[in-house]
């Protein structure tokens, strides 16, 4: 409101002297309650206005806390990703190369499983049938070189038979320990990795916090000036109703 205007009680106690004039009097009292209420309304949105304005100032201090802290560990984390990489390139060379040694041997496992007299033998031989590289890391030996014996008097021909052969000396069972080393190291390396995925979470939670916080406190100061228009043209009512029933022109201070 204008500084040089009357105070809003100062009115009222002078609008109340007309009182005997009815229905003026009863346009400018509501005139007046309207206006207080909208002035009311602008001063409770502005204060919240300030507050969300000191917690976004938090939330954006936070975020470049944050991503200051980030840009020193995000190279770490690079690096890190690149020797996962390249170790599940690994595994994976590892285990094409070792199904397919495997493969031939599929239909020989499906014989010996739908012939064995034994339970464990069959589930065995559907293991190796199923899933032959999984089967091999699983196996404590002891399985193997029992399902392997079996398998002998199902082979084909020589190539399945040498499989067989190279399974039972062990030398598979050597590559199948090279698998199992680097698939230990992959799972070292992710678990290294963890804390830094954490903290690239973090710094993603509190930007979004931040964009939230910044797009609520721009409504906030946009429904400010909604309300502070609408208080002036409530002002401007006020006045005008007073000014009707005084008999002259009348300014309001807040």
């Amino acid at each position: 409101m204008k500084k040089s205007g009357e105070p809003a009680d100062a009115l009222r106690a002078r609008i109340l002297e007309k009182s005997e004039e009815a229905e003026a009097f009863d346009e400018a009292e509501a005139a007046m309650a309207q206006a207080e209420e909208a002035l009311k309304k602008k001063q409770d949105n502005e204060t919240h206005e300030r507050a969300l304005s000191e917690s976004l100032k938090l939330k954006e201090d936070a975020v470049e806390k944050q991503a200051e802290a980030w840009e020193k560990e995000r190279m770490l984390l690079d690096k890190g990703r690149q020797e996962l990489f390249a170790v599940e390139d690994t595994i994976t060379r590892k285990r094409d190369a070792l199904a397919s040694q495997l493969m031939p041997l599929q239909r020989v496992f499906r014989k010996v499983e739908r012939n064995a007299g034994d339970k464990a033998l069959a589930e065995a031989a559907r293991a190796y049938a199923d899933a032959p590289v999984d089967a091999v890391l699983a196996d404590d030996g002891v399985r193997l070189e029992s399902t392997m014996k079996a398998a002998k008097a199902y082979v084909e021909d020589l190539k399945q038979d040498a499989v067989i052969d190279e399974l039972l000396s062990g030398k598979i069972l050597q590559d199948a320990s090279a698998l199992k080393r680097e698939e230990a190291i992959r799972e070292e390396k992710r678990k290294s990795l963890a804390p830094f995925y954490e903290q690239e979470a973090r710094l993603k939670d509190a930007k979004k916090a931040k964009d939230e916080a910044s797009s609520e406190f721009q409504r906030t100061c946009e429904k400010t000036t909604y309300l502070l228009n609408e208080f002036e043209g409530k002002r401007k009512q006020a006045e005008e109703k007073a000014a009707a029933l005084l008999g002259a022109k009348v300014i309001l201070k807040a």
